[in-house]
């Protein structure tokens, strides 16, 4: 005996769309406008003072001013001294009892003056140094920053899938007998 089974399996079906997602997002989500700062700064520049006048005229390199009134002094006071000179040798003749006063005062003219040699280091003074300092003032101006801030949320779209799934195909058996004999034992 002969069977022939046929068999068909089940067939499903699956149609599929897919899912739409869109995002738009702001370019410029922040606007910036910045203003700089600025430092104005003012100086004055120290000056330095030297004063050798002292100096100078220590070395013999003096003012006219100076000259002057160093040789108006010095001719001052060779005056009151020949002034003594002449009244004292006035007052030498007068004394007759003393004797020959002529040849005395002869005798100290004639004779040669003695000359002091003095060896010194100029200048003896320093210089006068004055310093008067200069000053640095600023002034500053602030910079500022603007931050405008646009709709920052980005626009989201979405769309659903589908996805259906149907039976394409039912499953079936088929049993068939096939031959003309039918064996039975007892």
């Amino acid at each position: 005996m002969k069977i022939q089974i046929q068999t068909q399996s089940a067939l499903i079906g699956i149609n599929s769309t897919n899912g739409q997602l869109s995002i738009k997002q702001n370019n410029r989500p922040m606007q910036l406008r910045a203003t700089q700062g600025k430092l104005y700064l003012k100086s004055e520049a120290p000056v330095l003072l030297i004063d050798q006048r002292r100096c100078f005229s220590e070395a013999g390199l003096k003012s006219t001013m100076e000259l002057s009134h160093k040789y108006s002094q010095k001719g001052k006071m060779a005056a009151l001294e020949a002034v003594a000179k002449i009244a004292s040798e006035g007052k030498e003749l007068a004394d007759i009892h003393k004797g020959d006063a002529l040849s005395r005062q002869a005798k100290r003219r004639a004779m040669p003056k003695e000359r002091q040699i003095v060896f010194d280091m100029i200048p003896k003074s320093r210089p006068e140094i004055k310093v008067i300092r200069g000053e640095v003032t600023g002034m500053y101006e602030k910079g500022e920053i603007d931050v405008q801030m646009n709709d920052y949320k980005p626009q989201i779209n979405y769309q659903r899938g589908k996805l259906d799934i149907y039976l394409k195909q039912k499953p079936s058996i088929q049993i068939e007998y096939v031959g003309n004999n039918l064996d039975v034992y007892e």
